[in-house]
């Protein structure tokens, strides 16, 4: 990406750079890349390849491989030879920046009330399921193995994995 797509990648890690650190982490990741249109299960794959230090955050390099992915992405389908030319044969310069669409709504100001698992039925945070939900508990290390390779997307993708 050169000239004015550079200017867009910078514009495009700061907003998803939420707090500054200079890395996009899952959680960052997954709030910005949600905005691009794709499925959970096309970001996940973007993340298996742009995370390449397997680090569970992005570098800037590595947000800039995850930009090409998802405007390649928005296009077609991801294939192992086309991600391969995306981030390695010559046309990987002229991939242009991706449609990100950003909501109109403001983050949650401090002392906000935030929903919790018994105020939305279905909702699964952190601890048991709610109770009467039809919903299975499956041993943890079955469930961590299905998703193996979602990266951020782990929880994300919980409810849709097919795994169960």
């Amino acid at each position: 990406m050169a000239g004015q797509n550079q200017d867009q990648f910078r514009s495009y890690f700061r907003k998803a750079d939420l707090d500054g650190d200079g890395r996009i982490s899952g959680v960052e990741a997954v709030s910005f890349f949600q905005g691009s249109g794709l499925s959970k299960q096309v970001l996940a794959q973007i993340w298996t390849y742009a995370d390449q230090s397997h680090s569970g955050s992005l570098s800037k390099p590595e947000f800039l491989n995850a930009l090409k992915l998802v405007a390649v992405a928005q296009r077609r389908e991801l294939t192992p030879d086309i991600v391969k030319a995306a981030l390695f044969g010559p046309a990987a310069a002229k991939i242009p920046t991706p449609q990100i669409n950003f909501p109109s709504t403001s983050a949650p100001q401090m002392g906000a009330v935030m929903p919790t698992s018994s105020s939305i039925p279905g909702f699964r945070g952190p601890g048991a399921p709610n109770a009467g939900m039809g919903q299975h508990q499956f041993p943890s290390v079955v469930l961590a193995e299905c998703l193996k390779g979602f990266g951020p997307w782990n929880a994300v993708l919980e409810p849709f994995s097919g795994c169960y």
